[in-house]
């Protein structure tokens, strides 16, 4: 992902070449082509435009997932998006799915093995600065079971993804 995509990540409001996209352009999710499915509890899958070559994490009410649940995930990234969280761009272009962008890097987990002390307690440090947010929005599974709701891209950012667990009050 060039650097200027991920920044609409990092910092909604711009990127470089001008303001960062708010929402993820519309896409008819039929056109998709899986790739291969992804490791979690609401069984997404890896897709890609075959048009744009863009890729997205996708999730489906036919997987056994409430829509209601996809809606809160869709609701709460958009909320932590506008709290300056890191999240990736997400959406329901639909009823029946929810589409995230897909982002290199790997789990928190997977991040960690090999990193000293000072490196994993500075990104803990990162990711702590969205705790304000993370209790506001009542998400109880920010990290995951097994710190694999926190994701580290290749440039060292972590994002929150996963966020089906929020504003379930």
């Amino acid at each position: 992902m060039a650097k200027e995509q991920l920044a609409a990540v990092i910092k909604p409001d711009e990127t470089k070449s001008g303001p960062a996209p708010k929402e993820l352009p519309p896409i008819d999710v039929a056109r998709l082509v899986k790739i291969k499915d992804l490791d979690g509890s609401t069984k997404p899958w890896l897709a890609e435009d075959p048009i744009s070559g863009a890729k997205y994490v996708v999730k489906s009410t036919s997987k056994g997932i409430a829509q209601k649940h996809l809606e809160s995930e869709a609701i709460t990234d958009s909320l932590y998006r506008a709290g300056g969280i890191n999240v990736p761009l997400s959406g329901m272009p639909d009823s029946k799915h929810k589409r995230a962008q897909f982002l290199e890097g790997d789990t928190l987990a997977k991040w960690q093995q090999g990193k000293s002390a000072k490196e994993v307690n500075a990104m803990y440090r990162e990711i702590q600065n969205g705790f304000v947010a993370d209790a506001l929005f009542a998400n109880h599974d920010v990290a995951g079971a097994k710190f694999d709701n926190i994701f580290v891209t290749t440039e060292g950012i972590p994002v929150r993804i996963d966020n089906g667990g929020g504003l379930a009050l």
